[in-house]
């Protein structure tokens, strides 16, 4: 059986040789004992049998860490500071910047009571009365296939935070972040202030959070945290459906893993899970909350992935409300549909549809990175979509559109094409919009660059048509009138005050035009049809 242990300062040093095994591999500071837990062995729980009164005394609710206080809170907090990312907002505990970020390929899965103290490899912290002298608690091995994390409960007064602590106490939430990292693979450190150092002095707290060098370590043993990690970012509750929403999740086979609500028997496995859940868009996962499974964490596995990279991170939430990380989800723009538009749409429905995640934390679109989309045209669906009614571009090319919510930003790729036929937009292009008041019309046109357009109106919305060309309106080109022509530029588009020559409040006008450049094959090419109210 491995044993390793964290002893009082003044013994540090004399014992050394039992806190290191020998033959560890050692790189930089920290020490690696050779062993990892895997992904089936990532269950904690305690079995509070601590005798001190201050090692239960801490009754502040933790909105982090929902149902739990005493020494379960600071164990709960203890393991999830290894964890691959912040453990939600990354709040907890006034110490402490944010708990959480050990950027590895690990996560714990927090399952509350044990019932026993259980053997060496039933994944339980407990007390212990006796130690030998100078230990404050250790951890039994063999690690890879279960362990245990005993703390020395005689001669020593622990106390479970969560703010700082008396100069005659040792805090429980230190003791068990050291003996959690013996459990994942790491030997003690010599960098001082790291977590894995080898002793903890009363009274102090400061290595309640690991250091770089811890981090160094975790990251040996566990890899630094994939890119295809399943993350999850935010919990929400309603009724009794939980949904998931993060990214890198699997279509179909996903598992959820729970935190149990009850006292859980030594020698089982605590886990409340959820197999064969489906995922939309591979990033949200709606799964009806079990019997059994209480507040805690949530984590998704998802099919395949070896030494944690198909474990996500662990995730709170009380089962009833929302749970937010504390940037909101990553935003991610996965595509852009259609990709190729052309110059000139006309209308104002929403013509282009953003798919990724993270957008319900969406509060601006950039047009080529810089240029603002008037937030009113565009809208946050939900979290995975978003629809928008593109402003005219200043320019045929392949740009993009970023979605920002002000702390981070992604975006993708749009390629914006001459219009191949002709096409016209009066004002907003709604139906029956007012233009402008008075005797002119705003037009906009497009077309091929180069190419000279004529624009017609009529008050008829009776066709029109010709051997060479067909129109929505002129009642068979009695009602027939021509306000204009232009010439279309390398925007791919321009726009102008077009006169018009009626008199009579609210005449409705219906335009046109005509690519009068391109040989007709077999006709010339006719825009679509507007119409505007002209008020007097």
């Amino acid at each position: 059986m491995k044993l390793h242990s964290i002893v009082v300062p003044g013994l540090a040093l004399g014992l050394a040789a039992l806190f290191i095994v020998p033959g560890a591999e050692s790189i930089g500071s920290y020490s690696l004992i050779g062993s990892s837990l895997s992904t089936s062995q990532r269950d904690v729980r305690l079995f509070d049998n601590l005798n001190d009164s201050a090692s239960n005394n801490n009754n502040l609710p933790s909105a982090e860490f929902p149902g739990y206080f005493g020494a379960e809170l600071a164990t709960w907090k203890a393991v999830v500071e290894w964890g691959s990312s912040t453990h939600g907002t990354g709040d907890g505990d006034p110490t402490q910047g944010v708990l959480g970020n050990g950027q590895a390929n690990f996560d714990a899965s927090w399952q509350g009571n044990a019932s026993a103290v259980g053997t060496s490899n039933d994944n339980i912290i407990s007390g212990v009365s006796s130690c030998g002298s100078g230990v404050l608690g250790y951890a039994e091995g063999p690690y890879a296939d279960g362990w245990r994390i005993r703390i020395c409960d005689s001669g020593f007064t622990w106390a479970d935070g969560p703010g700082s602590i008396s100069f005659s106490q040792y805090d429980i939430q230190a003791l068990l972040v050291h003996e959690y990292g013996h459990v994942l693979g790491l030997g003690h450190s010599c960098t001082s202030g790291a977590s894995m150092w080898p002793s903890l002095s009363n009274g102090s707290t400061g290595v309640r959070s690991i250091n770089f060098d811890d981090i160094a370590g975790i990251k040996a043993v566990y890899g630094a945290k994939s890119s295809t990690k399943p993350f999850i970012c935010r919990t929400d509750v309603s009724g009794s459906t939980l949904t998931i929403t993060g990214d890198n999740f699997a279509p179909t086979g996903n598992s959820v893993w729970f935190t149990n609500s009850s006292t859980t028997a030594s020698g089982t496995d605590p886990r409340v899970v959820v197999s064969s859940v489906s995922s939309s868009a591979n990033k949200i996962i709606t799964v009806a909350i079990p019997a059994g499974a209480g507040p805690g964490d949530v984590l998704v596995k998802v099919p395949g992935g070896s030494n944690g990279t198909g474990l996500s991170n662990a995730f709170p939430t009380d089962l009833v409300g929302t749970y937010a990380n504390s940037a909101g989800c990553p935003i991610v723009v996965d595509d852009i549909s259609p990709d190729t538009v052309p110059a000139l749409m006309p209308g104002t429905a929403q013509n282009v549809t953003i798919t990724g995640s993270g957008f319900l934390n969406a509060s601006e679109l950039y047009i080529n990175t810089a240029t603002l989309i008037d937030p009113a045209s565009w809208t946050v669906v939900d979290d995975t979509t978003i629809t928008v009614d593109l402003p005219q571009f200043g320019y045929i090319a392949t740009t993009n559109l970023l979605v920002s919510s002000g702390s981070d930003s992604d975006y993708g790729f749009i390629t914006i094409e001459a219009n191949t036929t002709p096409a016209m937009q009066l004002g907003t292009g709604d139906d029956f919009n007012v233009v402008h008041d008075g005797e002119d019309m705003r037009v906009v046109v497009a077309g091929t660059p180069g190419t000279l357009h004529k624009i017609y109106y009529s008050s008829s919305a009776l066709p029109s048509c010709h051997p060479k060309s067909k129109w929505a309106m002129g009642d068979q080109f009695s009602n027939f009138f021509y306000a204009t022509e232009a010439t279309i530029p390398t925007k791919g588009w321009t726009e102008f005050l077009a006169p018009v020559v009626f008199s009579g409040p609210d005449v409705d006008i219906y335009s046109q035009s005509i690519d009068i450049t391109t040989a007709p094959a077999p006709m010339f090419g006719v825009s679509n049809l507007q119409i505007f109210t002209l008020s007097e």
